[in-house]
């Protein structure tokens, strides 16, 4: 999910997360030499509100998420914790990639690509509604979850969709449906450029989330400023952030603890909708990924464009589904796909925004299973594609 606008904000806050703990350092050291200064020289008593400030701005400094997850309503139906077969596999780069996969090994294989900043487990709503009647496989991208970085150190699309790949190979003989959220959708057209011939073979069908078809600067909410600022300070912000790594991923963590990153979260990913557990949960998972990897990972992404993928004939039936509050991928980018690619067919949901699939994952999963079905029903695996429909809700 780190894309420039909540980088920018995650930069901001953070610096606001180092600026509050300071404060409180300071004036309770202030407050400690008045009071050691009083106890030896005597003079009028030592008022007590500084050093309550102190230790209330310390506190906040660790533990203010808990207040600021009270601003967001309970969920009874908590991410679950579940743990698939287990599978490492190597990229043609050496990566080694972590896969797993829940459900049946005869049944149906759906392959799930995440967002970035994120990692596998993320699809783990998706994984207990899928499972029942697919083979549901799930990987972390190069260089998050327990997938190794790339040994050059280099990221790109392109090894992105390379290590795609390599994934279908333990999807099994039977063509799989590829689900890609964000740069996993970015991934998944960039598999569809590199190796057409394998669609209509291997891959029986593909389903696009919240995503874009080019560097998501073209595509997200306040484009025009984020242009302006790429090269002058977003790019020299995320060269700067690789090399300070360690130290903005400690900025990060605190952060998390403060909970000034679930207000990131909540307000690039999500919609009124979200839940306080499903808001910690993907804030935790933004902050497990290295700074350095997310950086490089949007360097990349600002790099890439797969335009041309629109222009080709898919043998294969897409699916597309965004959130119609989505300021990371704006909407209009998957409806300029969806009018462009003859086999699409479109879903827009309201409330939801970049995250809309784990924001409102009854409503996802049962289009992703609802096409899935059709794609292998139909003989989609064949190449025979399925009849367009725009479908919004």
């Amino acid at each position: 999910m780190v894309a420039p606008l909540p980088f920018l904000l995650s930069w901001l806050f953070g610096l606001v997360t180092i600026a509050v703990l300071a404060a409180g350092g300071w004036i309770g050291w202030d407050w400690w030499r008045d009071y050691q200064h009083y106890r030896e020289y005597g003079g009028d008593e030592v008022a007590r509100w500084p050093l309550y400030l102190s230790l209330a701005l310390i506190a906040f400094s660790f533990l203010g998420k808990f207040l600021i997850l009270l601003l967001f309503k309970g969920d009874k139906d908590k991410p679950p914790v579940s743990r698939g077969e287990e599978t490492r596999l190597t990229a043609p780069d050496g990566t080694e990639l972590h896969v797993e996969s829940f459900g049946s090994p005869s049944a149906p294989p759906i392959v799930l690509t995440h967002g970035w900043g994120l990692n596998g487990t993320i699809w783990a709503y998706a994984e207990r509604a899928l499972s029942q009647g697919f083979r549901v496989i799930v990987w972390d991208l190069p260089g998050t979850g327990r997938s190794s970085r790339p040994k050059d150190g280099k990221f790109s699309l392109d090894r992105f969709a390379t290590a795609l790949k390599t994934v279908l190979t333990a999807a099994g003989p039977r063509p799989a449906v590829l689900v890609g959220h964000s740069i996993g959708g970015m991934t998944t057209l960039t598999f569809c450029r590199d190796y057409p011939e394998m669609l209509g073979r291997e891959v029986a069908g593909i389903a696009l989330v919240d995503t874009t078809y080019t560097d998501p600067i073209q595509t997200a909410w306040g484009r025009g400023l984020l242009r302006a600022l790429k090269k002058p300070v977003i790019e020299p912000l995320m060269h700067l952030t690789i090399w300070l790594s360690p130290l903005v991923w400690l900025m990060t963590w605190m952060s998390y603890l403060n909970g000034t990153s679930h207000i990131v979260s909540r307000l690039a990913g999500f919609s009124r909708a979200v839940t306080r557990a499903r808001l910690d949960y993907t804030a935790r998972q933004v902050c497990k990924v290295s700074p350095a990897v997310q950086c490089k990972g949007n360097l990349a992404m600002f790099r890439w464009d797969a335009s041309e993928v629109l222009r080709m004939k898919l043998p294969v039936p897409v699916r597309i589904l965004v959130g119609e509050n989505d300021i990371l991928t704006l909407p209009e980018a998957s409806r300029t796909m969806a009018s462009s690619i003859p086999s699409a067919e479109l879903t827009a949901y309201e409330p939801a925004a970049h995250m809309g699939f784990f924001e409102r994952d009854r409503d996802y999963d049962a289009a992703l299973g609802e096409f899935a079905r059709r794609c292998q029903s139909n003989g989609a695996g064949a190449g025979a594609p399925l009849t367009p429909q725009a479908a919004p809700v």
